[in-house]
């Protein structure tokens, strides 16, 4: 057994996992990760040259530390102060205005501004945006249609 090579080769993994480890706290847009493969192939290579036994070894053993480092740093990404935990779901925006202001689907209100397609509009509640089909005049009477998300649509109401 050549006692250098299975040193080197060592030394070359423990950069391998050294690179892997700052990839996951350093933004390198994936290059430390593929100077982590390099070396990691390297170390394999090395490895071989002290014997067959530790290259295969090395082969088994590379891989699996790889994906222990990346499973461990991942949950310690999860629990740092470093990532957001907050979510913006499908409930956020002016869904929560047109709750506060009692609009629903169907609640009539009238364009304070023209809409070209977007405009402002006075419901009993307040005034808020809203979408309409097409275009319409300030002062025209609307229904709201549907709220998807942030925005209110509706059409005209036709006046008998």
């Amino acid at each position: 057994m050549d006692w250098s090579a299975l040193f080197i080769a060592s030394f070359l993994l423990f950069l391998a996992a050294l690179a892997l480890v700052a990839e996951l706290f350093v933004v390198s847009f994936g290059a430390l990760a593929l100077i982590s493969l390099g070396l990691a192939i390297a170390a394999m290579i090395y490895a071989f040259s002290a014997s067959a036994a530790v290259g295969w070894t090395f082969i088994v053993f590379a891989p699996l530390l790889g994906g222990v480092i990346v499973n461990r740093g991942l949950r310690v990404l999860q629990r740092s102060r470093l990532v957001p935990k907050a979510e913006i779901s499908d409930d956020a925006g002016y869904h929560h205005v047109a709750a506060a202001l009692g609009i629903a689907v169907g609640s009539q209100g009238r364009l304070v501004t023209a809409a070209r397609p977007t405009a402002r509009a006075r419901f009993p509640g307040g005034d808020c945006d809203v979408q309409v089909d097409g275009s319409a005049e300030a002062g025209t009477m609307v229904a709201v249609q549907r709220i998807a998300g942030a925005s209110i649509y509706v059409s005209p109401v036709s006046t008998p």
